[in-house]
């Protein structure tokens, strides 16, 4: 039985623990032993709802010396990622780490080479690389079902002003919204095109979370709009919500309600952005944060040589269109899984078998630094050259 702990008790970490516990594939192998937070209510609130068993600590070295762990999940804010699991790695750990991997080529690169000097694996949180539509799709790419991949064309659509509420609204913490979200689908395309980035050119804007004075340092649980206003968030709504939040601000000062209109919010609600590849590929990628119509959706659509494949994550289908033909494939994945499980059970195989996982760190690499390139395109207005902020 593997003993794991978890870092950062947010809401990814309620993800990892309902795995851990729940999950009769995952417990029988693995445990949630110990859980760290720098915010004792929180840590407190965590375990009360969701890890009862596990012993809690506010140090993370001493979390990191006496919970007598195999390995760390951290799922804390995306600055402190590097320094976290470089830390476990040098206390004998292995890691998965939340998505985006680090903000910064060289935090990537220290991460990498920590990896390297430990002798243990770094898994990165980049789930949608378990679900269904990907096992799927990659098999599919790989057998030639369409030739050659030539271009992929990708597009997210998703209510995303919580984004604009937490944590992540400032870059200095995030990364970008290329970054801290846009890397699921990038690490999506990279693996589409086989390839690694080469250059990157994006533009993006906040056109519908726009900055309004009159809302600086506003947050929705005092504001005198918040019977009208739409982007409304009731931290008090759930139980849940109230006792990790509300109930925990004294300690740390974060407040998960602020204002998505407040002129501090330094990210973009929509990019678009164009990826050439090592191997000749081409992608193009856009992304919205502010519209969904029945649930969040990302829709491919994959040229090559011989056909063409649309894939829709939310309709759950894929679909395969051969060159010159009549011909059409349908695959329906309705009633599959999201993930979630094979993502833990993957990470419990490199745990014991130390083999590298499907999301393994240089598919973290290269994903962030595909986000990295895109928010610098977007702050200089130009096409960013990959070897320009990796060598």
């Amino acid at each position: 039985m593997k003993r794991i702990g978890i870092v950062g008790t947010g809401a990814r970490a309620i993800t990892f623990a309902d795995s851990l516990i729940k999950s009769k594939h995952v417990r029988n192998r693995a445990e949630l032993a110990a859980i760290c937070d720098i915010n004792p209510k929180r840590l407190a609130a965590f375990q009360s709802l969701y890890a009862p068993a596990a012993a809690t600590f506010t140090d993370y070295d001493a979390f990191l010396k006496q919970a007598k762990l195999d390995a760390v999940i951290v799922t804390t804010p995306c600055n402190t990622h590097a320094e976290l699991t470089i830390r476990a790695f040098a206390a004998g750990k292995h890691v998965l780490c939340e998505k985006a991997m680090a903000l910064t080529p060289a935090d990537l690169k220290s991460m990498l080479d920590a990896e390297k000097r430990s002798g243990k694996r770094l898994q990165l949180g980049l789930c949608l690389r378990y679900t269904d539509f990907m096992r799927e799709l990659i098999p599919i790419l790989r057998r030639g079902e369409i030739g050659d991949v030539v271009m992929v064309s990708a597009v997210e659509t998703l209510e995303g002003g919580n984004h604009f509420n937490r944590w992540h609204r400032h870059k200095a913490i995030s990364g970008g919204i290329m970054l801290q979200k846009g890397t699921h689908t990038l690490d999506l395309i990279n693996w589409i095109a086989d390839g690694h980035p080469k250059t990157v050119c994006a533009i993006g804007g906040r056109d519908v979370y726009k900055a309004r004075s009159e809302c600086a340092d506003r947050r929705c649980s005092t504001c005198h709009e918040a019977a009208t206003c739409l982007e409304f968030l009731d931290i008090c709504g759930e139980d849940s919500d109230r006792r990790l939040y509300k109930d925990c601000e004294d300690c740390d000062g974060y407040i998960w309600d602020r204002c998505v209109f407040d002129p501090a919010v330094d990210i973009c609600d929509n990019v678009m952005a164009q990826v050439e590849y090592d191997n000749g590929r081409r992608a193009q990628y856009s992304i919205s944060l502010f519209y969904v119509k029945t649930g969040i959706e990302r829709e491919f659509s994959i040229l090559g040589t011989g056909g063409r494949i649309n894939v829709s994550r939310r309709r759950e289908e894929i679909i395969i269109h051969r060159r010159r033909s009549k011909d059409v494939i349908s695959y329906n994945l309705e009633g599959h899984g999201e993930g979630f499980e094979l993502e833990m059970l993957d990470f419990i195989d490199m745990i014991e078998t130390g083999k590298t996982p499907v999301a393994d760190s240089q598919a973290g690499y290269w994903s962030a630094i595909a986000g990295i390139a895109a928010e610098q395109s977007m702050a200089e207005r130009r096409i960013i050259d990959i070897g320009e902020i990796t060598r």
